[in-house]
Parts: C-alpha cells; structure tokens; sequence
C-alpha cells in the first residue's frame, strides 16, 4: 500500500494491532487502519487471527498456566511493546519455559 498519509503499510498494521484491538487508537488512526483492512487480505487474516486468539486465550483458566509461564509471557510482551516485533527466537524461549 502507498504512503500517501491515508494508507498504512503491512508492517505498521502489525504495529498497530494490539492498540486497535484495546481501542486506543485515535479516530483517525482508526480510520487509517480499517481502510488497509479493508483492502489487504493478509493483514485482514491477522487481525481476525489476533481477535481468535484473544478469545481463545480468555477461555483458559489461569490456574491452567503456571505462574512461571505467565511471568516469562508478561516479560516477553513487555519488552516487544517497548522495541516492537522483530525476527528473534522468543518464541522458543516461550516454549521452552512453557515445557519446564
């Protein structure tokens, strides 16, 4: 997609995800977002995998995780909120901790 000021790209969608979905996003940052949605399949399939994801999770106990996992988890999406998504092996980390 352009850079035309109205458009977003896929990278600043994926940016944006977590703010659009708690609602934080101003109205035109909104805006914005919806109207790459609209147009962008891939990132349409994301949002709706974020939102299924979201529910699922809410759907768990909590006693079905152990405080250590919950933990590592909030550790690990504090320092993604602070440096953003980058290539990187957490997602291992977050397995290997899960099957201690």
């Amino acid at each position: 997609m352009g850079r035309n000021g109205v458009d977003l790209s896929c990278d600043e969608v994926v940016r944006l995800v977590s703010d659009y979905l708690e609602g934080v996003l101003t109205h035109a940052e909104a805006a914005r977002f919806e109207a790459h949605i609209v147009m962008c399949d891939g990132c349409a399939a994301y949002l709706d995998q974020m939102r299924e994801t979201i529910r699922l999770v809410g759907e768990l106990p909590e006693t079905s995780v152990p405080d250590a996992t919950w933990n590592r988890l909030r550790s690990v999406f504090r320092d993604w909120k602070q440096s953003g998504p980058q290539q990187s092996s957490s997602s291992s980390t977050l397995t290997d901790t899960a099957e201690s």
